[in-house]
């Protein structure tokens, strides 16, 4: 179908078609902020914002309360349609048997699945090739953007043109759906954390293997979540340690190289000090190892101060694992308001007590 372009600030397209509009809307004080704002990091605030958003996702956030003030710009389609349904659950329901018979094959099925979406989605920005350094002279008079680095040579590409197969309207839609599903996940079961794709809640989940369900992934007795990616749930059966930009969780004491248990997350913790300093080893991947002036997939020894505050809500005191209480960002016209005044709303405060957390992840 052919996509439509409209610099009138009407909603019509935008109540009545699918496509993607930027807008500017004004979101009231929730909880649960829908809208994202991508800056340095992508937070969810509230307040006045702008920025290129699916049809679908303003349709919610009016029907959540928000008002879209202007439409600069929209692109819709007039048609609609869903190319994939049957390769989709063809290729899940074949996972679902291999996974079953432990066939490894089942890791190049997953694949497939997923390159089916970021194919479609792919950056057209300026692409760096790496080669090993043998060009001639009048080769590298020809080439507009290179740099020699040790024994290779990096080429920056412009692309003229984006590749025909590039369709980004279908990774925006389907990275929109996922996100409206997680939302009443996160409204209706008061989560207490979420990730892309799994949310952590003290309240019973409805759970299934199907595609596009809620998969009970653990029921969690303790847990303790600093930031994004940076947390570690306990039960009496198995733990898990999740620290962002630490090679698998596994961490150096006294020369000896050992996986973080929970018990150790907490007790680093529990110092009172406003960071978490770790040693870890880590493998290096190509440009890194150059950059380092080191063989590729090297293993080295990383120091790593990691910052116990978050910065992508608002939080009233300084990092506790007993209590927390934040509430979103406020902005205007996409600036963070730094004068923002904190106040304590009981509602917003994730005790350790009441029901066993569990760990559910959509399939």
């Amino acid at each position: 179908n052919t996509l439509r372009v409209r610099y009138v600030n009407d909603m019509r397209r935008i109540l009545d078609s699918e496509g993607i509009s930027r807008v500017k809307i004004y979101v009231p004080y929730m909880k649960y902020p829908l809208l994202p704002v991508r800056g340095k990091k992508v937070i969810f605030p509230y307040g006045t914002i702008e920025g290129y958003y699916t049809h679908i996702e303003l349709r919610k956030a009016i029907q959540l309360g928000c008002v879209v003030m202007k439409v600069y710009k929209t692109f819709w389609y007039a048609e609609t349609c869903r190319p994939f349904d049957s390769f989709v659950q063809d290729l899940y329901a074949k996972r679902k048997e291999q996974k079953r018979k432990k066939d490894p094959n089942q890791v190049v099925t997953k694949l497939c699945l997923n390159s089916l979406y970021g194919k479609f989605a792919t950056r057209i920005t300026d692409v760096d090739e790496w080669g090993p350094f043998n060009q001639t002279k009048e080769e590298l008079d020809n080439l507009e953007h290179f740099e020699r680095v040790g024994n290779f040579i990096r080429i920056r590409n412009k692309r003229v043109a984006p590749p025909k197969f590039l369709f980004t309207i279908w990774g925006a839609y389907i990275t929109a759906y996922a996100r409206l599903l997680l939302y009443d996940y996160l409204v209706k079961y008061e989560a207490v954390y979420c990730d892309t794709d799994s949310v952590i809640t003290k309240h019973e989940i409805p759970t299934s293997t199907e595609l596009g369900k809620m998969k009970l992934e653990m029921k969690i007795k303790e847990g303790i979540f600093v930031r994004p990616k940076f947390y570690a749930l306990y039960n009496d059966e198995c733990e898990e340690v999740k620290i962002k930009g630490v090679s698998t969780g596994r961490v150096i004491y006294d020369d000896r190289e050992e996986r973080m248990s929970y018990y150790k997350f907490r007790e680093e913790l529990s110092r009172g000090e406003d960071t978490l300093d770790v040693e870890y080893k880590k493998m290096l991947k190509f440009k890194e190892a150059l950059r380092r002036k080191k063989r590729p997939n090297e293993w080295v020894k990383q120091r790593k101060k990691l910052w116990l505050e978050d910065d992508k809500r608002d939080w009233s005191r300084p990092f506790d694992m007993l209590e927390e209480v934040s509430r979103p960002l406020r902005v205007h016209n996409n600036i963070v308001c730094t004068n923002e005044i904190n106040k304590k709303d009981p509602s917003l405060i994730l005790s350790t007590t009441g029901r066993m957390p569990q760990e559910h992840r959509r399939t």
